[in-house]
């Protein structure tokens, strides 16, 4: 695997630049990693992967091993220590802050640490390589280019973990996929949380527990956010179909409660959410 990056870089962060959501305060390869302790932590998020060889990390009073294709990812001021185990142990890193990186990071289920296999190393060396190619430029506004590059690495990198060190933090999608599945097929039908609960083979109390910690919201709030939009876009794709109608399609035969649960979510009833997007048009 070829890499671009041949040196360490670390920025030099303006004023300006540190009031961005997100920004990169180094990035690079070693290629024969060092031991490093850190009683205190980092002063930013720090991600690392391994590329060759291996190296233990230690953290939170646990031990993991690090070998090619696996890495780790912390928060500011989370002590830790790690060390090679074979050598030459190459890592490549990336560290970063920011006023809108810890809100990202909870959104994305990214909590205090995490342990990871990489699915796509390729991928993810790629996304760090512009951002490395971002920061050697020499335009006037390439702190604003790296900030939007960091962002998509942070958005799109989630793709490509799976994380190895089995916490009950880490969101059970794959378990819920048969749940959210059957809704999008069955939405306009009456649907019981018995029902949702027998398609996994847990209780309905563990089904609410897993749907809370994944999406933060219990099933019933997602299978009526899903109703709202499909009546969205049922509205515009059949302008002359009447509201009532659009209602009964997305699993409301009440049409008032059907209007009452649009406007509780949209801030308009489906009729004014009609005329304001032209009825379809644009």
């Amino acid at each position: 695997m070829r890499c671009i990056m041949s040196k360490t870089i670390f920025p030099l962060i303006t004023e300006e630049e540190k009031k961005l959501p997100f920004f990169v305060t180094s990035v690079g390869i070693s290629e024969n990693q060092d031991h490093m302790v850190r009683p205190s932590g980092c002063g930013d998020y720090h991600w690392l992967h391994c590329v060759k060889g291996s190296g233990m990390l230690k953290i939170d009073g646990g031990e993991h091993l690090i070998s090619e294709n696996t890495g780790f990812f912390f928060y500011p001021r989370i002590p830790h220590e790690y060390y090679p185990l074979e050598e030459p142990w190459e890592t490549h890193w990336l560290t970063f802050n920011g006023y809108a990186v810890h809100e990202l990071m909870e959104l994305l289920k990214l909590t205090d640490w995490e342990v990871f296999s990489l699915s796509d190393i390729q991928a993810v060396e790629n996304l760090m390589e512009g951002i490395y190619v971002s920061l050697q430029s020499s335009k006037a506004v390439k702190g604003f280019e790296t900030s939007v590059l960091l962002y998509k690495f942070l958005i799109e990198v989630k793709n490509h973990i799976d994380p190895v060190n089995s916490t009950n933090k880490y969101p059970k999608y794959n378990q819920l996929q048969p749940v959210i599945s059957y809704m999008e097929q069955n939405y306009s039908k009456d649907i019981t949380l018995k029902e949702l609960s027998e398609l996994i083979d847990i209780t309905p109390y563990h089904l609410c527990r897993i749907f809370k910690q994944t999406f933060n919201m219990r099933p019933f709030t997602y299978l009526t956010r899903l109703r709202v939009q499909k009546a969205k876009e049922m509205m515009l794709e059949s302008v002359h179909e009447p509201i009532r109608e659009i209602g009964k399609r997305a699993g409301y035969n009440d049409a008032s409660y059907f209007c009452s649960i649009f406007k509780e979510h949209e801030g308009l009833t489906p009729s004014e959410f009609r005329r304001m997007h032209g009825n379809g048009q644009g």
